[in-house]
């Protein structure tokens, strides 16, 4: 029995230093691999991200339909390793915060011409098509958006400044699309260009009949993160990554059609 135990004991001492070796390899590997993530060390505060009433892409800081960007930024940061704290705020201030703050993004932002030094344009998960909508029996076929009585926009929105630059005359500039719809809704604007979704969603929120008419494309516009110019360049990567690892496994598809 004592030539067994000394034999066990030996085999213990030999095989001592080997396990040793492999769980130095394992934790070395493991600590590699935790410094290489990008966003798994986060120790700071959470990251920013500011949001503004705008259906189905921004509702609210709710479990459950919060919208659609808000529910892609989530995912992303989940995978990213970061911790958020999501703000909802009115459009004008969520710019003014965005262009201010370096550590805040906006999960849905209308990539422009005008735009596009004045962010950082962290990854694009999809494009938004804007039509010119409607009410009543007119024609959309034989409309000129020119020559309309008005056209209702979001101050400083996407369609602002699209149709700002080409030249309309006919804008009628409002604070937010909840303004926007009930404008068009009692006819006093002749049409509003906005995305089917937000109109549809603004349109099933305020319980508007009858029910609004989308015509053709005017434009399409990618829908991006975007954040301050200085955003830590590391943090967006990680943003980045998520998004396109999101988008081959279908849960950018998932989440969209999801609010469709």
């Amino acid at each position: 029995m004592m030539h067994v135990t000394h034999r066990l004991q030996g085999r213990r001492a030999a095989r001592a230093p080997l396990w040793r070796r492999i769980q130095a390899r394992l934790a070395a590997v493991i600590a590699a691999t935790y410094l290489a993530t990008p966003g798994l060390a986060q120790t700071g505060p959470p990251d920013c991200v500011l949001a503004a009433l705008y259906p189905p892409f921004m509702i609210a800081d709710t479990p459950r339909n919060a919208g659609l960007a808000i529910d892609m930024i989530r995912e992303a940061a989940a995978r990213a390793g970061r911790r958020i704290e999501v703000q909802f705020l009115p459009f004008q201030r969520t710019m003014l915060t965005l262009k201010t703050q370096k550590n805040c993004i906006m999960p849905a932002l209308f990539r422009n011409p005008s735009r596009e030094g004045e962010f950082s344009w962290i990854a694009t998960y999809d494009s938004a098509q804007m039509h010119l909508l409607t009410v009543g029996a007119s024609d959309q076929d034989a409309v000129d958006t020119r020559t309309l009585r008005s056209i209702a926009v979001e101050t400083g929105a996407s369609a602002d400044e699209y149709l700002t630059t080409a030249g309309y005359a006919n804008l009628t500039r409002l604070s937010a699309p909840e303004s926007s719809a009930r404008m068009l809704h009692a006819g006093r604007v002749a049409a509003w260009v906005q995305t089917r979704s937000v109109a549809k969603s603004m349109w099933k929120k305020l319980r508007l009949d009858p029910p609004v008419k989308v015509g053709a494309t005017l434009y399409s516009v990618p829908v991006f993160f975007a954040a301050h110019p200085d955003f830590p360049s590391d943090v967006a990567a990680a943003y980045r990554a998520a998004i396109d690892e999101m988008l081959r496994d279908g849960t950018v598809d998932a989440i969209l059609a999801k609010y469709d």
